[in-house]
């Protein structure tokens, strides 16, 4: 998944009445008066913000460039809840798909392809006449944008924007080092889910790829064998790289670069088969951080 997604930010105004009037009356009774309202803010997590996108690898037509994007904040396309339910994941009152086929003996039978509730929102029945699900060809941009293994999210806290980056590893053709970021959006207060920015920008070109928010760095620009990769992660300043086959030979060489900046001049490499020629070929990483900064003396 890319997009970590953020709690849903909701103001909720809350009255409290509080206090009591000790006045004596002729009854000689307390009577109770309501104090000035007490207004309150709150932030509570719907668990139904932003987005999550799938890394296109390989489907049944062949080495795939065809991202999924599919928007968690389901309040929108569906505003009747008799179930209980105040967000679905998919649409809770979808209908399963059968089909009818004839075995190898001549009889017929049914078979389910998918079951009630698990169709995603379309915008034939959805409320606010939107797709919950984005397909996104990124071949569009580059033919050579295919056959991504894994995918991962950063976030650039001084622009408060997030981005997600596809792992290239094998088109078919060849092995690839073309890195994809694509920037999904702002968290604020007007656009609670990181899916609208792609997506308003998505839907004003007629359902083309929006260049300008998918970037493509060319790590064999920096070094030529620096391709076939296998995963990454990220920092809060760099995206990293796992190192798997690079065409010839299992890959040793571990790469950063400044998610920011994206750019050739921010490529960093770290030869691991330097320190143990037996460091290559690697399936997966993670990075451990530390709470506080340590002081060094020297």
């Amino acid at each position: 998944m890319f997009l970590t997604p953020r709690p849903l930010m909701l103001t909720v105004t809350v009255f409290l009445s509080t206090g009591w009037d000790n006045r004596t009356t002729h009854t000689t009774a307390l009577h109770p008066t309501d104090s000035p309202p007490v207004i309150s803010t709150y932030s509570i997590s719907d668990g139904q913000t932003g987005a999550v996108s799938l890394a296109p690898y390989y489907n049944s037509a062949g080495y795939s460039g065809r991202m999924a994007t599919v928007s968690l904040a389901t309040e929108g396309f569906n505003k009747v809840r008799v179930h209980g339910l105040l967000t679905d994941f998919a649409d809770f009152y979808s209908k399963g798909v059968t089909e009818t086929y004839v075995d190898s003996n001549g009889k017929v039978h049914d078979r389910t392809l998918t079951v009630d509730g698990t169709s995603p929102y379309v915008k034939e029945t959805s409320f606010n006449g939107e797709d919950q699900v984005i397909v996104t060809d990124l071949t569009a941009v580059d033919d050579e944008l295919r056959g991504f293994q894994n995918g991962f999210a950063a976030y650039d806290k001084d622009t408060d924007i997030s981005y997600g980056f596809l792992v290239p590893f094998f088109t078919g053709e060849s092995y690839v080092g073309k890195v994809v970021r694509v920037e999904q959006g702002q968290y604020n207060n007007s656009n609670t889910s990181a899916f609208n920015g792609w997506k308003e920008e998505y839907k004003a070109t007629g359902g083309e790829v929006p260049n300008d928010k998918v970037k493509v760095l060319d790590l064999t620009a920096v070094d030529p064998t620096l391709r076939g990769f296998m995963a990454g992660f990220a920092d809060e300043t760099y995206a990293y790289f796992v190192p798997f086959f690079n065409g010839n030979t299992f890959a040793s060489k571990l790469v950063r670069v400044n998610f920011k900046t994206f750019d050739a001049a921010s490529v960093q490499v770290l030869d691991l088969s330097l320190a143990d020629k037996r460091l290559a070929g690697f399936y997966g990483g993670f990075r451990s951080t530390c709470k506080n900064k340590a002081s060094i003396s020297h």
